[in-house]
């Protein structure tokens, strides 16, 4: 991936996914354990946190993605899509 716009959005994508992992570990002190587990409940408990609402996946990135999605499960808090490592 190369050129200015291109490094932005990768730049601006792994951002958003550091972002939401942690709003996610936030979030996760609010629920149960299964609560947790539920992705439209884990999604609903991290909204409080997020000031600017959830973020969108940059036009410009390489995906065929339009929104992020986040779970929990086996204690482990996964974005997709995920970082992206050059």
């Amino acid at each position: 991936m190369g050129g200015t716009t291109a490094k932005a959005a990768v730049a601006t994508h792994n951002a958003n996914v550091r972002t939401l992992k942690s709003v996610a570990t936030l979030a996760l002190t609010d629920l149960s354990k299964e609560d947790a587990k539920k992705d439209d409940l884990l999604k609903a408990a991290m909204e409080v946190y997020l000031q600017d609402g959830w973020p969108e996946v940059p036009a410009a990135l390489d995906t065929d993605k339009t929104e992020y999605t986040v779970t929990y499960a086996d204690n482990k808090i996964k974005v997709e899509p995920g970082m992206i490592i050059d």
